[in-house]
């Protein structure tokens, strides 16, 4: 064999070195798949189909004559659209399967400070509602079980992050400025505080408290355990519910409390179900916001006050599935009856109650067996009767929080009965006035 004849021999084995190496390295690629990211679950807009936002101007129309039919047609309607967008389902899923509706892909004000992404874990990060531990209300919270959060839509969040809502150091620069308040939220923005009750449906604790009503001929507080006759059992299947005393848990929005998707909490524990139970809602469509609350019902249709057959009605004006449709719903879009103006006003007029049995009902002055409304409380005029409009079942959501300030220690938080607030209220020149929304006095936090 000549020189020439290695020299081609050398090559091609050269070549076929390369060709195998080639080969193997595709191989390689094509078997290897790179980890899959965790799963991100992305906030959703409020759906465009509900007629919101709705002009301030048409809602404070509303307002002004609460015995015009059409009026209360218009703020129970408006009501029920929103609820009926916070409760639509959207494409998203957790990986359990659990369909993801609106309202649940928001972020809690502590996400959005955190600059938190929602995934399968923190998509429910329950807490005890902050006005529930108040004054002895932790007590309360011991017996009911109750657990929530707050949440913000998508507008309110962007406002939060573009102003530095949350920074103490921008909220003390505004402070020493000489500004009495924060920014106001865009029109688009909306803020909700559900609240959820633990049920088992294979361990026996499988019986929640619901609304009856505020109690006959007297005020009180009026907690769950109070409610006459109020225990149902939820059950697993629609065959096993009669509709009176047990319903199944396709009746109740809920989620489950499991090992790959929400940590315990509290008196939730995997393998529970998270029902909720109510709900507060506020838009500031209006500069004094809206103000709507719902709450589970065994009867939708003829619920107990404060909301009425008459709220009840206009829930057919909107699409909603089983499980949203079960729901009752008072609203308030002014502390009394007519309505005051936003400066100026006096505390006159019919106290106009709109509260969440779940949340409020249970409040009481000093002196009470639960005292959490601790002051700032005038009486008012309910039924052509003088009130003192110092227990939970004669508030108003619009009167406490519009006096959300900070800094203000969340300990010593001073709630009230239905009345009437200046808007312009001066809380003095070292406080910072906070849109009604005292969820930023909690992620602001204590002054350092």
């Amino acid at each position: 064999m000549n020189k020439r004849d290695n020299k081609i021999r050398l090559i091609l084995i050269a070549l076929l070195v390369i060709i195998v190496t080639i080969s193997c390295k595709d191989e390689k690629t094509e078997s290897y798949q790179a980890p899959e990211p965790e799963q991100k679950l992305v906030p959703q807009p409020f759906p465009t189909t509900y007629g919101f936002p709705v002009s301030e101007a048409t809602l404070i129309a509303y307002t002004q004559d609460y015995s015009n039919p059409k009026n209360i047609e218009g703020i129970y309607t408006h009501a029920w659209q929103i609820w009926a967008g916070l409760t639509q389902t959207t494409d998203l899923e957790t990986a359990n399967g659990h369909k993801i509706r609106v309202f649940e892909s928001w972020r809690t004000p502590q996400q959005i400070k955190s600059e938190d992404t929602i995934n399968d874990k923190n998509l429910f990060p329950l807490t005890v509602p902050h006005q529930l531990g108040h004054g002895v209300g932790m007590d309360s919270i011991n017996e009911t079980q109750l657990a929530g959060f707050v949440k913000y839509s998508l507008a309110a969040e962007k406002h939060v992050i573009e102003q530095g809502i949350f920074d103490q150091k921008v909220a003390k620069s505004l402070i020493k400025s000489g500004a009495s308040q924060i920014i106001g939220f865009p029109t688009k923005s909306i803020m909700i505080k559900p609240v959820f009750l633990p049920v088992n449906l294979t361990n026996g604790k499988d019986t929640i408290h619901v609304w009856q009503g505020p109690p006959k001929d007297t005020i009180r507080t009026w907690d769950q355990n109070d409610w006459p006759n109020s225990l149902i059992k939820v059950v697993k299947n629609k065959s096993e519910a009669d509709g009176k005393t047990k319903f199944a848990i396709s009746d109740f929005i809920n989620f489950k409390v499991d090992q790959n998707f929400t940590e315990p909490f509290g008196s939730f524990e995997h393998g529970d179900y998270a029902i909720l139970v109510g709900m507060h809602v506020m838009t500031k469509e209006t500069t004094r916001w809206t103000w709507q609350s719902f709450w589970w019902s065994q009867y939708p249709d003829t619920p107990h006050f404060p909301s009425s057959e008459l709220h009840a009605s206009y829930r057919s004006k909107v699409t909603l599935d089983g499980a949203a449709n079960h729901y009752a719903m008072t609203a308030a879009y002014s502390t009394k009856i007519p309505a005051q103006p936003y400066i100026n006003g006096q505390n006159t007029g019919e106290s106009l109650y709109a509260y969440n049995p779940y949340l409020e009902a249970g409040f009481g002055p000093a002196g009470s067996n639960n005292p959490v409304l601790l002051g700032e409380n005038e009486s008012g005029i309910y039924n052509g009767k003088t009130v003192e409009n110092n227990y939970g079942i004669q508030t108003n959501c619009m009167s406490c929080h519009i006096q959300a300030r900070w800094p203000q220690n969340n300990s010593s938080l001073n709630y009230n009965g239905n009345r009437y607030v200046d808007f312009q209220q001066n809380y003095g020149k070292d406080t910072l006035q906070l849109d009604f929304l005292w969820s930023v006095n909690a992620t602001l936090g204590l002054t350092k």
